[in-house]
């Protein structure tokens, strides 16, 4: 074999990337297909950690921290540790908590809302914190800020109003609802770029298919079992996939007008019912 044969077949050999597809390339620099190229400027872009700081998530992030700052100013505290202390059910009422009687009595529906922000105690802050800035801002990334606020905020809500229907005679606070719903997002995005994923990049898929199976699974049966807050929770997932399967609809993802088409019409008939169906329930009107 000559020179020019044995550089020839490196070349073939290097046109293939580990799963063996060809690669195209233009004077010795191989350039990756259109499907490969989309899925890396996203990964690189979401995995600036400098980027991920610089978005809305870390911006919720600090609006949490900042009510926790207000509420610790007044009294309402019970337990005796710094690490452990929590607020009464009065202070939570107080500070913009969501409970069945103010939606009830007074129509107080900004309170599924603000009760987002509202932790009942630092513990449960912290960790909703530590989730949010170690997952939730690549993920804001990947959304981008809109449908990742959208489905955020419209989560958190469903989460709440199903808290007040679930336990009537408690405050429901805090950001899990949200922090569950955009996870369930990720899930479908996941599904939806499934077959776009380039061959040597599935193990990136796998690895974070798993990781938000666990995660979503690990806290609904955690929740189950102790008895407290399942179905606040288990809505909150249920309404992200549909918010996620709405608004990731894209002919890139979905490629038959039809099902496109369908997907735009019956979940938005879905989220409508489901919000209007409670939101009505919790305000006594059946």
């Amino acid at each position: 074999m000559n020179d020019h044969d044995e550089g020839e077949n490196l070349l073939n050999e290097h046109d293939k990337n580990p799963s063996g597809e060809n690669i195209p390339h233009t004077n010795n620099h191989w350039l990756p297909d259109e499907k490969t190229q989309d899925f890396i400027s996203k990964e690189l872009d979401a995995c600036n950690f400098n980027r991920q700081v610089q978005n809305s998530s870390t911006f919720l992030c600090i609006l949490q921290v900042l009510f926790y700052v207000v509420m610790t100013q007044e009294s309402g505290f019970r337990g005796s540790s710094s690490t452990t202390v929590a607020f009464t059910q009065k202070s939570l009422r107080v500070n913009g908590g969501a409970y069945q009687d103010a939606m009830y009595d007074r129509y107080e529906y900004w309170r599924l809302v603000v009760a987002i922000f509202i932790h009942s105690g630092f513990i449960e802050l912290m960790c909703n914190t530590f989730i949010q800035i170690s997952q939730c801002g690549y993920i804001n990334l990947l959304f981008g800020s809109t449908y990742y606020n959208i489905i955020y905020i419209a989560s958190g809500v469903f989460g709440h109003i199903v808290g007040c229907l679930e336990n009537p005679d408690e405050v429901t606070v805090g950001s899990s609802c949200s922090i569950l719903g955009v996870f369930a997002a990720w899930f479908v995005w996941i599904i939806y770029r499934w077959r776009f994923i380039p061959a040597y990049y599935t193990w990136l898929r796998n690895a974070q298919f798993l990781f938000v199976l666990i995660s979503l699974a690990s806290t609904l049966v955690w929740s189950y079992m102790r008895f407290h807050n399942f179905a606040k929770l288990a809505c909150s997932v249920i309404i992200g996939l549909l918010w996620g399967i709405l608004l990731f609809s894209n002919k890139k993802h979905v490629e038959t007008t039809g099902i496109r088409l369908g997907i735009r019409i019956i979940i938005p008939i879905i989220l409508i019912l489901c919000y209007a169906g409670t939101t009505l329930k919790l305000a006594g009107m059946y």
